[in-house]
């Protein structure tokens, strides 16, 4: 992480990195206390801009993950396409879809909902797809 460091400095940025845990940064439709969709968008974005000398605008707000930080930073970044100007994913899942885990959110129940902007449904649809452990 020095390099972080290094490339903070030298391009006048400030990189934030929140630990996602397990919830592939979604509000989880079956866990009301489970939010991160939301501590992202509407808490952890004012504190920062807030706390630290930032141009708080899409312009000049970028968000990219690894991994499961990658699938979040494509999925905050169309579902708040106001707050964020640039995305990117190294290696991140495009889709959300497992058929076991703790996380069995299916890509299909979720893309129409993520394109037009409105909120994630409380509860899954019925598919053939859904397992006891659905949501995050």
């Amino acid at each position: 992480m020095p390099e972080l460091t290094t490339y903070a400095d030298r391009y006048n940025v400030l990189i934030v990195c929140p630990d996602g845990q397990n919830s592939w940064y979604l509000d989880s439709p079956v866990k009301p206390t489970v939010r991160y969709e939301t501590f992202m968008t509407a808490e952890l974005l004012p504190f920062v801009d807030k706390r630290y000398r930032t141009q708080p605008d899409r312009q000049h707000r970028a968000i990219t993950g690894l991994s499961m930080g990658g699938h979040g930073a494509l999925f905050l970044a169309m579902r708040h396409r106001d707050l964020y100007g640039q995305a990117g994913s190294l290696s991140g899942g495009s889709g959300l879809f497992r058929k076991t885990g703790n996380c069995a959110t299916c890509w299909a129940m979720l893309r129409p909902t993520l394109m037009s902007g409105q909120p994630i449904p409380s509860s899954p649809p019925p598919t053939p797809f859904r397992t006891a452990n659905y949501g995050c």
